[in-house]
């Protein structure tokens, strides 16, 4: 863990995208999700559910599982970054009604009732989502092997307080 107030999520993935959204909004995710299917890499759909906040996604480097720290707070800082290569950070805006974000993967959107997604709470809001996540290409395969942290961060500054509760599934070694 890098911030003692984060909760991580271990998420089962046999895919390349991972899901951030609103557990009221999962209704709305998953028929955005059919039609993108339908309409392809260019989705309408999933552009419309990114501008209003509904959905934030990030592709993986690989199809292995995922290992999330998430965090009410403000960005990691450079002393919580120090000793890894970190990608450019993302902030993107995510729109948390329920105040329930749900994780997903391809694994827990096609087949929940054999993995269960990741779901932390927080307090309801709108969030400027910062995504924070490891270099693999710089920081290789045997550090991140041998490190049991999380590959990626999320943290959503704008709340004083978490009700912090995840439930997920547990996974292997964490890669990416």
């Amino acid at each position: 863990m890098i911030r003692a107030d984060g909760t991580r999520v271990e998420i089962y993935n046999e895919g390349l995208t991972v899901y951030l959204f609103d557990e009221a909004n999962a209704a709305v995710v998953r028929s955005g999700l059919d039609a993108a299917e339908r309409e392809g890499s260019e989705s309408a759909t999933l552009l419309a559910l990114a501008r209003a906040g509904t959905l934030v996604m990030y592709e993986l480097w690989q199809d292995d599982p995922v290992a999330i720290e998430v965090a009410v707070g403000e960005p990691l800082t450079a002393k919580e970054k120090r000793g890894v290569k970190w990608m450019k950070l993302v902030r993107v805006p995510i729109a948390l009604p329920s105040g329930r974000l749900r994780i997903e993967t391809g694994a827990t959107l096609y087949a929940p009732e054999e993995n269960a997604p990741g779901i932390v709470e927080v307090a309801p809001g709108t969030y400027d989502l910062a995504l924070h996540r490891i270099d693999r290409e710089k920081v290789g395969d045997a550090k991140l092997e041998a490190d049991d942290g999380p590959e990626t961060v999320v943290t959503l500054p704008g709340a004083s307080t978490s009700r912090r509760r995840s439930t997920s599934t547990s996974a292997p070694a964490i890669r990416r």
